[in-house]
């Protein structure tokens, strides 16, 4: 796998956080097999606990590839984010013409967008070092006593689409809208209150989804 990354606006200022001003490029490529012959996609809907609402099932083939094109507008306590991924798995030389062009292949993919806005003013810092957002640093701890804060809190909503359908291939197609009030407690704990609707068809079991989940992240240094 390979990964290459560019700050196409680098504009960030550490003493003053709130005034980060930075755009992120990314592009990634994964080739992968199959030691059994068979390789299978399948999504869950923005939830690891949902079941899978789209899958295709094994498909007879060695060899597949990935791709994966990201974007990342960092603009003070606003940001907006998204994301392209595709998987080119081969579909056992039946000669068809799959979604990339090429003869013998199945083309599947996802893809997000993203916004969010800091309520109470912090901005998300950059990690140089390993090309991705760094974590987010409250301007004050959530606590109890006279020098406690109240943490930081983001207002964020997101839409996202996947289709693994291509040709005799009906994995599915999911799209959901989702929003979300996230509580920064401090930098090693998040509180996530999580509300989506959305839609599968071109299934066995076409129909809607509703969610609601409450979410606790734990960041270990």
């Amino acid at each position: 796998m390979g990964r290459l990354t560019w700050l196409a606006l680098d504009s960030t200022d550490e003493p003053r956080p709130a005034a980060h001003c930075y755009v992120h490029l990314g592009f990634s490529a994964d080739p992968q097999g199959s030691n059994t012959g068979d390789i299978r996609c399948r999504s869950r809907p923005e939830s690891c606990i949902a079941p899978f609402v789209i899958d295709t099932g094994d498909i007879e083939t060695d060899s597949a590839r990935g791709a994966d094109i990201e974007a990342l507008w960092v603009d003070g306590p606003c940001r907006a984010q998204g994301e392209f991924i595709a998987s080119h798995i081969g579909s056992a030389g039946d000669g068809r013409l799959g979604f990339y062009g090429f003869y013998g292949f199945y083309g599947f993919y996802g893809t997000y967008a993203q916004l969010s806005w800091y309520l109470t003013g912090e901005s998300r810092p950059y990690n140089r070092s390993e090309g991705i957002p760094g974590r987010l640093i409250p301007r004050s701890n959530f606590g109890f006593g006279p020098e406690a804060g109240r943490g930081a809190f983001e207002a964020c909503a997101r839409l996202s689409y996947a289709d693994l359908s291509d040709g005799p291939v009906h994995g599915g197609r999911s799209a959901m809208l989702m929003g979300s009030l996230n509580w920064y407690l401090r930098p090693q704990l998040k509180c996530m209150f999580e509300l989506g609707a959305g839609r599968v068809r071109n299934t066995s079991s076409n129909g809607n989804i509703l969610l609601a989940q409450l979410r606790l992240g734990v960041y270990f240094d």
